[in-house]
């Protein structure tokens, strides 16, 4: 089994360039690989405001969940040289590495 990635850092944070090289080469990818990656604890701490089928009993919000939502996206590339995958969440990129 792969070693899960965590959360390191969002672009607010980093360095400028090196969140720009990193955009430029990204390849998008799903859901369904995004998690095989990433420590599936970060994300729900990252982003309690969803619905985690599963991951908590959150009655009181819409039933969103991460993946369905439009300004949500999942993507591998590296940072500073370093494979990463991020999500972006209306257009900030939150770095798992």
């Amino acid at each position: 089994m792969n070693k899960k990635l965590h959360y390191r850092i969002n672009c607010t944070q980093a360095n400028g360039s090196a969140i720009m090289d990193m955009v430029d080469n990204a390849l998008q990818i799903t859901w369904e690989t995004f998690i095989e990656h990433i420590d599936k604890q970060d994300l729900i701490d990252l982003f309690p405001f969803y619905y985690w089928r599963g991951y908590n009993k959150k009655e009181d919000v819409a039933n969103l969940v991460i993946w369905e939502d439009y300004a949500v996206s999942f993507w591998k590339s590296k940072y500073k040289e370093r494979l990463c995958y991020y999500v972006d969440h209306s257009r900030i990129e939150y770095i798992f590495y």
